[in-house]
């Protein structure tokens, strides 16, 4: 097996984890309203996993970056979180993805779900402009942001160079 076809072989192994991990999570959203541990801390370990593999078998340096893309959404999220917006899980299944796929694959996936979590907000708002709710518990509210990730992750897969 030649190097290439190496390489490809454990993004594709990382691209369908993520692809399971992501439909498990929307799952899990929908019918619980959380994204569980059970399902993003094994993600996290088999990112780092097909990372170290990677490493190890074309000497390419590439833990370092995943480790990183690891630890950033934590830092990133840290004030949404405190702030109520976003949940722990939301948070895990961001540093899931980035030790899946790396950096520039998650910075992908956060412009993405800024975009598409405004969208959202906008909707929620309008939806409850419209039936004349209480505008002022509208900033309590909490956005079920797994969806975003869900489709913002899914669009930066199909993308040119986003596999």
């Amino acid at each position: 097996m030649s190097l290439l076809e190496l390489h490809s072989l454990l993004n594709l192994c990382s691209s369908a984890f993520l692809l399971v991990l992501l439909l498990f999570c929307a799952y899990t959203e929908h019918v619980s309203n959380r994204v569980p541990n059970l399902l993003t801390m094994p993600a996290v370990i088999a990112g780092l996993a097909i990372s170290c593999a990677h490493d190890a078998l074309l000497s390419q340096p590439g833990l370092l970056g995943h480790v990183i893309a690891t630890v950033i959404p934590v830092a990133v999220c840290a004030v949404p979180y405190v702030c109520g917006w976003i949940g722990a899980g939301d948070i895990k299944l961001l540093a899931a993805i980035g030790a899946l796929k790396g950096l520039p694959f998650l910075m992908l996936v956060f412009i993405n779900v800024a975009v598409i979590g405004a969208i959202m907000a906008i909707y929620i708002a309008v939806k409850a402009i419209v039936k004349r709710k209480d505008s002022s518990r509208l900033l309590q509210q909490r956005l079920p942001y797994a969806y975003a990730m869900v489709i913002a992750t899914f669009i930066a897969l199909i993308l040119p160079g986003g596999s």
